[in-house]
């Protein structure tokens, strides 16, 4: 439901009854600086709490905070908040980047990410340049270097000790001087910086001691590195070969010579505590060196770390493993979760996540309940709420509040080998052999077309394959598509990629998209995000203006509307019928209209659109028949909306207090009057087929309504359905019903994913994520293997590639 519960030092966030009414619900983000917490919200406003001299008291910045905020980063003692219109403002501690007033200018347009460096903050612009404001003395001089892709940070912030002195400002890395060109990734020790080039070279400046001189593995980083990780006092470079290669203080992990032998080859994974690594081999066995009070000896627990891990995560003294049975082990500083006595029985099993703070972790079990341990005062103790933590965190991401709260147990950000395996329909991207060297690495993001595929890697190349008029020949974009892409977004027969500089760049089939020359001038730069909408794209500029481009036949007259803070499609990409008509131009959202100002979610069926406002509003036009008119429930959409969604032919608006409206053609969903008594309150999720809706209920139930064929009709698992479901997928035509004990059932159309009889033994268990197609389903296990159901041409038959999802799987992408 977007509400936040803390706990831990009252006075540093623990405490935040002063935000109480905000935290309530609608909250998609949360982030900490070293004592206070802030909170964006879904209406791109944010809420603080805390120690007021952390940032837990935004006031000085209310102004720019009440709106259009799309990202929150915390440092050390401040934050900053990058907005649509590509400004930044910051709050808290001002010698340590709370105040931005010495670089305003540079901040008040064309930012399109900001991360924090401890006791400052670097926003990177769209043309590639840098912007650095707080305490400079411990940042070297990179304030106009051009970054290739993305800055980063993996150090948790720390305050220096008495003894350090600032980094040493004399490096590669200052404006005159282009050996940082191309940068693809930024980590630092405390008193060093490590940037990982493009061309898979690292380059390091600063204290020696702290790892700014790597002359003694010069050679080693001089090619094939993929990631650089840093501790406080130290540097790891993981290789593409899966070698470890390490400099910096000895005793904090700069000396790696112990575990040599196993760092050869084979990793997949390095996490850092303050002293010392842990790697993570693809034989799921674990390695550390360094400090040994922090982490670096894990010989007490070697039993346990040689195989079956899944991840390892870290406070700043201490490391924890998740293995794929659900078991967590510890080890470290056993004040900072290094001992997990207090827990142990309930750490055995059924564990899928956990994060860690400064000095406790917390993990969350399969049936929604939390367990903390560590340092009481970092968030080790949860008994003040852990009633309310085990009814409410299931549909949360301890990391951070994601932009959908009702999210799938999704482990695609977790450290694999970034390769891709695909099956189905040969001509429809199942066959990527034409793609395989490409593939086998590096891969950070998938999206589909109808009948093709793009992936992004994590050197900003964009790969494609199948359907050649789908997009899977980029041919004519491939100049565009070698580096700098953010982002990949697949329509219907066409795909677009927004760029680092704030372009766009489009493929596949022209009418659909697939040509962006129209509108070539607009998507040349300031773009922030785009979305399909089925036969066409939209793209919002950080002005807060729209354009589109693709087959505008089927999409109201609303390029220029400017929107508030996202706009989103929710409909799987369909062709139309061929006896269906364009939809209607006319309606709210004209140039010359502001009935759709201050829009935060925009849904289609097929010709009819839904713009949910931050009021809590929804506005409606197209095609009556399909939903544009929206006149019958005007007065239950005038307030108090969450989320709006659509199938193909009708909408559903959920509403805060849990209640569903439905309105569009009557048999596709558009009437629930059959439902209407289980709809009335306790909604926390809403999915569609063409032809259905299903909800989910706070109870663990789920009621479906709509045609019968596409899933409308549930009553022949009425008993499954009933409690205990923890979240609900769809095919076109199908549903899927993950529960909380790893169980999952079905209902719709046999043919689409409804009929799961033959995995039906395979589905009684284990099952941590399921994925829809257009007509099957995928199912990911907790042992690392895939088991797929439906259409064969979809996906549901992955014979061919069995014994490369036997094992090992991270995560499904459709």
């Amino acid at each position: 439901d977007g509400s936040v519960v803390t706990w831990g030092s009252r006075d540093s966030g623990g405490d935040s009854l002063s935000a109480a009414d905000a935290l309530r619900g609608g909250v998609v983000q949360v982030v900490g600086s070293d004592f206070a917490f802030a909170a964006l919200k879904e209406d791109g406003s944010v809420v603080t709490w805390g120690d007021p001299h952390s940032g837990g008291d935004s006031t000085p910045a209310a102004e720019g905070l009440r709106r259009d905020v799309s990202q929150v980063v915390g440092g050390y003692s401040a934050f900053a908040a990058l907005k649509t219109d590509g400004s930044v403002v910051s709050w808290g501690y001002p010698d340590y980047g709370g105040d931005s007033s010495s670089a305003a200018e540079a901040l008040s347009a064309g930012v399109v990410r900001v991360v924090s460096t401890c006791h400052s903050f670097t926003a990177l612009k769209g043309d590639g340049s840098v912007v650095t404001w707080g305490n400079l003395d411990y940042v070297p001089g990179t304030s106009d270097v051009p970054l290739a892709d993305e800055v980063q940070t993996d150090r948790p912030p720390r305050a220096l000790k008495k003894d350090e002195q600032p980094v040493d400002d004399s490096g590669p890395c200052d404006k005159s001087s282009a050996a940082c060109a191309g940068v693809v990734q930024l980590v630092g020790t405390c008193q060093a910086f490590a940037a990982l080039r493009e061309d898979g070279s690292v380059v390091t400046w600063g204290l020696s001691e702290y790892g700014g001189d790597s002359s003694a593995v010069e050679d080693e980083i001089a090619s094939g590195v993929v990631e650089a990780v840093s501790n406080y006092y130290a540097f790891a470079a993981l290789k593409q070969n899966g070698a470890v290669i390490t400099w910096g203080r000895r005793d904090s992990g700069g000396d790696s010579s112990a575990a040599a032998a196993r760092l050869r080859d084979g990793v997949i994974q390095v996490v850092g505590t303050s002293d010392a690594f842990a790697a993570l081999k693809e034989d799921g066995s674990v390695v550390s060196w360094g400090h040994p009070f922090f982490g670096g000896d894990s010989s007490s627990i070697a039993d346990a770390l040689c195989s079956g891990v899944f991840q390892v995560f870290a406070t700043s003294e201490a490391f924890a493993a998740l293995k794929f049975d659900g078991s967590v082990v510890a080890w470290g500083s056993a004040a900072a979760g290094g001992d997990t006595s207090s827990v142990a029985g309930a750490l055995s099993g059924g564990i899928i996540e956990v994060v860690g703070t400064c000095q406790a972790f917390a993990a969350l079990k399969d049936d929604g309940s939390v367990l903390t341990w560590g340092h009481p005062d970092y968030g080790g103790d949860s008994s003040d709420v852990c009633p309310e933590a085990a009814l409410h965190v299931s549909v949360v991401d301890l990391a951070e509040a994601g932009a959908h709260k009702e999210r799938p147990l999704q482990r695609s950000k977790r450290t694999k080998d970034g390769s891709v395996v695909t099956w189905g329909s040969r001509d429809s991207g199942g066959d990527s052999l034409s793609a395989a060297d490409a593939l086998r690495g590096g891969v950070v993001q998938v999206v589909g077309s109808d009948f093709a595929f793009a992936a992004l890697k994590e050197d900003g190349s964009v790969v494609t394959w199948g359907d050649p008029h789908s997009g899977g020949d980029s041919t004519p974009a491939a100049e565009g598509l070698r580096l700098d892409v953010s982002q990949v977004v697949g329509g219907y027969s066409a795909f677009a990629a927004l760029k680092t500089d704030g372009s766009v760049v489009s493929w596949g089939y022209p009418d659909y998209g697939g040509d962006s020359s129209s509108a070539a001038e607009a998507l040349s730069a300031g773009v922030v995000r785009v979305v399909s909408t089925c036969h066409s794209f939209t793209a919002l500029k950080g002005d807060g203006s729209v354009v589109k481009w693709g087959n505008l036949d089927y999409v109201p007259g609303t390029s220029d509307v400017p929107l508030a803070d996202e706009v989103q499609t929710d409909r799987p990409p369909r062709a139309l019928k061929k006896d269906e008509q364009p939809v209607d131009d006319s309606g709210p959202c004209d140039k010359s209209s502001a009935a759709c100002a201050g829009v935060v979610q925009l849904v289609g069926t097929c010709q009819a659109f839904a713009a949910l406002r931050e009021d809590g509003s929804v506005v409606t036009w197209g095609l009556s028949e399909y939903g544009g008119d929206s006149s019958a429930v005007e007065d239950e959409i005038a307030s108090a909306v969450v989320e709006a969604v659509a199938n193909y032919y009708a909408f559903a608006a959920l509403k805060q207090n849990g209640a569903v409206i439905t309105w569009g053609k009557r048999d596709s969903g558009g009437d629930s009057s059959a439902a209407a008594a289980r709809l009335r309150d306790g909604v926390i999720q809403v999915v569609g087929t063409s032809d259905a809706f299903a909800a989910l209920k706070e109870d663990g139930s789920v009621v479906s309504w709509g045609h019968p064929f596409f899933g409308g009709d549930s009553s022949s698992i009425a008993d499954a359905l009933c409690s205990g479901v923890f979240q609900v997928f769809a095919t076109s035509e199908a549903f899927a019903a993950l529960k909380f004990d790893g169980s999952v059932v079905a209902w719709g159309s046999a043919a689409a994913g409804g009929d799961t009889s033959s995995v039906a033994g395979a589905l009684s268990g284990g099952i941590i994520e399921v994925v829809g197609t257009c007509q099957a389903f995928a199912a990911l296990k907790d042992d690392g293997s895939v088991l797929t159901w439906g259409h064969p041409d979809y996906g549901g038959d992955s014979s061919d590639v069995a014994q490369a999802l036997s094992r090992g799987v991270v995560a499904l992408n459709r």
